[in-house]
């Protein structure tokens, strides 16, 4: 297991020492994902909106951590560092907009045909996100799959991966059962084997175009679907909210790789 260090950009010391987990930690949480989705895909929606409910509720406590773990992180000024407002709005909107998307679509052209579409949640869902907007990105990549009937396995970037361990704590005093939420800190190589090791049923990424470059190699067909979202038609930055519902869509079963996000007009 090799450590990383967190060098902070308001006065150059080192924040903090984390440790990337090693391939058999990384492996042994996929699994566990892998176990928990089975119970959690049959959790009706409302139970589940009440469980992220819990979870947002219990994150919200953590508040003034969060805002300064992004101060120091990031070197954002104190007053612009708190996301939580963000976090809840979106979540507001996804919650919203869930019950809607799991109505199955129906037609019905005449007495004798009725046309329907199942909407099946996809599996273990492994969630990348940039430093930039650290909580308040968070949203699409954790809350929508978990709405949908998801589970999640949580990577930060390395240089905001605090926010990660606070998300960790929330999730495990929160009603959400084991293994429904999990995070890591893993290195690009590690995280690219994840993606190609078959435990793995769906990419969500918000980052670099370097790494989302590596990636998007990584999750080449048969591999897993994806669905990435680039910095411009982030919601949190954009005050759209067409990613949003975007990313709730993504997060159920399809035939190939979902693209990225309509742009926001």
């Amino acid at each position: 297991m090799s450590d990383f260090k967190i060098v902070s950009p308001v006065d150059g010391s080192v924040y903090a020492t984390c440790h990337y987990a090693d391939p058999a930690r990384i492996r042994a949480a996929a699994e566990t994902g892998r176990k928990a989705f089975a119970q959690w895909r049959q959790v009706p929606f409302a139970e589940r909106a009440r469980m992220v409910r819990s979870f947002l509720s219990v994150l919200d406590k953590h508040r003034e951590r969060l805002a300064e773990l992004v101060t120091w992180q990031m070197g954002r000024p104190s007053w612009q560092a708190d996301e939580m407002d963000r976090m809840l709005q979106s979540a507001d909107v996804l919650i919203g907009d869930a019950a809607g998307i799991l109505q199955p679509p129906q037609e019905k052209p005449d007495d004798n045909i009725t046309r329907s579409v199942q909407r099946i949640p996809m599996g273990l869902c492994l969630s990348i996100c940039a430093w930039n907007y650290p909580v308040a990105m968070s949203a699409s990549l954790i809350l929508a799959p978990l709405l949908m009937g998801n589970v999640v396995l949580f990577k930060h970037a390395p240089q905001t991966a605090l926010i990660a361990e606070v998300f960790g704590i929330a999730a495990a005093e929160s009603d959400l059962p084991d293994g429904v939420l999990q995070t890591l800190h893993m290195t690009h190589p590690d995280t690219e084997a994840l993606i190609g090791s078959g435990l793995v049923d769906l990419v969500e990424f918000i980052g670099s175009t370097r790494a989302g470059m590596r990636y998007t190699m990584r999750a080449g067909a048969p591999s897993p679907a994806t669905a990435w979202n680039w910095a411009a038609r982030i919601p949190s930055i954009s005050g759209r909210t067409s990613s949003l519902t975007q990313s709730s869509r993504t997060c159920w079963k399809a035939a190939t790789a979902m693209p990225a996000s309509p742009a926001v007009r």
